[in-house]
């Protein structure tokens, strides 16, 4: 799959996935993309980056296989309201 995606999408992606680590280890959290991590994540980035819901994707992209529950924790009320705004 890494290599049926463009490379400037692919670029995209590994900015979002990194930015979700690095806020993860600068807050103290676990990578685990749960519910509150990942509304907490939303938040930030949409504060601060203006690009949350979309470097999400590239969240999912990376870490989906390592955490199959990624799709229900984003389908959560609590990442749905923050991704609202």
């Amino acid at each position: 799959i890494a290599n049926a995606i463009e490379k400037s999408t692919k670029l995209g992606y590994t900015t979002g996935v990194r930015s979700y680590l690095r806020f993860c280890h600068d807050h103290g959290l676990p990578i685990d993309p749960t519910p509150s991590t990942l509304a907490l994540y939303i938040s930030y980035t949409s504060l601060h980056h203006g690009s949350g819901p979309k470097y999400l994707t590239g969240v999912r992209h990376f870490l989906k296989e390592s955490f199959p529950d990624f799709d229900v924790n984003r389908s959560h009320p609590a990442v749905q309201a923050a991704i609202r705004g």
